[in-house]
């Protein structure tokens, strides 16, 4: 079962740090980078929205059938246009142990029409995915890919995070 859903905005800056790694959950190109974790934890929005010091991702790598996890995608450095206004959508691709789709969601909403956010500082992607492993779906390794598309600059970055469903 699928579910998308917006975050409500966040007002001030995170205090979060954009790491520069090979990891396959982060990509950058230039000041533009993105980072996707995989949440359990529904309280992680409203704490985001509050936070004032730096505050913790509370990442898995399994999903409990009838729980859902969702990818979120954080970015910085986004272009903008001549009035500093952003374009920034993202597709999602989830995978099942055998390859074929669980979800396909394009173009949701990461930062659209809105004030492009201060160089260096993080974001959450405004709309978010909600993924429900159910009873009929399989055991073994899903993958969530992400494409975020800055429709300002042209970037396209991809970044990929796998869990377990056992």
């Amino acid at each position: 079962m699928l579910s998308i859903f917006s975050s409500p905005l966040r007002a001030d800056e995170s205090t979060l740090t954009a790491s520069q790694t090979s990891q396959p959950n982060f990509a950058s190109d230039g000041t533009f980078g993105i980072q996707l974790w995989l949440i359990e934890d529904q309280s992680f929005f409203e704490k985001w929205n509050k936070a004032a010091e730096a505050i913790q991702i509370p990442s898995v790598n399994t999903a409990k059938r009838g729980i859902p996890i969702n990818p979120i995608v954080i970015f910085t450095g986004l272009g903008a246009s001549k009035s500093g206004i952003a374009d920034v959508n993202y597709d999602v691709l989830v995978t099942k142990p055998d390859g074929s789709t669980l979800a396909d969601e394009n173009n949701l909403n990461c930062w659209v029409g809105l004030p492009a956010p201060k160089p260096k500082q993080l974001q959450l992607c405004v709309e978010q995915l909600g993924i429900r492993i159910g009873p009929q779906d399989p055991s073994g390794n899903y993958t969530v890919s992400v494409i975020v598309k800055d429709n300002i600059t042209g970037k396209r970055l991809s970044a990929f995070q796998h869990f377990v469903v056992q």
